[in-house]
């Protein structure tokens, strides 16, 4: 199993590519407020945001 990411930071946006057994599949976009998981490091999460530097979620959203 591999996997890799690309990740965008102007256009704020990742993409990960997961190795199937016909090889790499077409890729799987992760929007700037989503966490990353990555199948090849169980129980790691990476928030794009941060890496993005940019505002989580949570900082983002406006209570009424």
């Amino acid at each position: 199993m591999g996997e890799y990411l690309v990740i965008d930071p102007l256009e704020h946006y990742a993409m990960r590519f997961q190795l199937t057994p016909d090889g790499f599949d077409k890729g799987s976009v992760v929007a700037p407020d989503e966490v990353i998981t990555l199948a090849t490091l169980p129980g790691v999460q990476i928030p794009l945001w941060e890496v993005l530097d940019l505002p989580g979620p949570a900082e983002t959203d406006t209570a009424p």
